[in-house]
């Protein structure tokens, strides 16, 4: 028996020792960062109420996004992360997102990428504060003023669930089309 909690031990040392040298080994690979403020509203295109799905258009939440972007040098991938503060059909929330952004045409001040982001957090619901996840997965385009500036337009698919919210109400997920306006700043 301690030999399996010893094995178990040096598994999850080797595991931590692998990730410090991964996030070591990325560090030293990253190049320029920027820092993007974004704001966004949502049309809805369905949302999950008790174990039905239904398919309803409508306006479904808005928001702001603060993030830091970093470059991978030599790569048209770059690592994102930041803070987001939204409204949903639950009321107000803060998810904190990563992401991946991968640069697919860039010509003159013009650059079209793809994203994905995973969101955690919380909904701060007043009787108590809930768990709230999502993924949004969609296309960015941006059109760069100078060096240090540039405009961002984005869009895609975003699920956002809060599964604790189904002991007070009826819709606890939704699927959104998010529509992002923003100002990437290059530090």
């Amino acid at each position: 028996m301690p030999t399996t909690g010893m094995n178990k031990y040096k598994s999850m040392n080797s595991s931590k020792l692998l990730s410090i040298v991964l996030l070591s080994l990325l560090s030293c690979n990253l190049s320029a960062q920027k820092i993007e403020i974004a704001i966004w509203g949502s049309q809805g295109l369905g949302y999950q109420m008790h174990d039905n799905n239904i398919y309803e258009p409508g306006f479904s939440g808005a928001g702001i996004r603060i993030g830091r972007i970093q470059s991978i040098a030599n790569s048209p991938i770059s690592i994102n992360n930041g803070i987001e503060y939204s409204f949903q059909g639950w009321g107000s929330q803060i998810l904190f997102n990563n992401g991946i952004q991968y640069q697919f045409w860039v010509h003159g001040p013009f650059t079209i990428s793809g994203s994905a982001y995973f969101l955690n957090g919380f909904a701060l619901f007043r009787e108590n504060t809930l768990y709230a996840g999502s993924i949004e997965i969609g296309p960015d385009v941006e059109y760069k003023i100078g060096e240090r500036i540039a405009f961002q337009l984005s869009s895609g698919i975003k699920y956002t669930a809060c599964p604790g919210y189904k002991k007070y109400g009826p819709i606890w997920s939704y699927t959104d089309v998010p529509i992002r306006l923003g100002l990437k700043l290059r530090l």
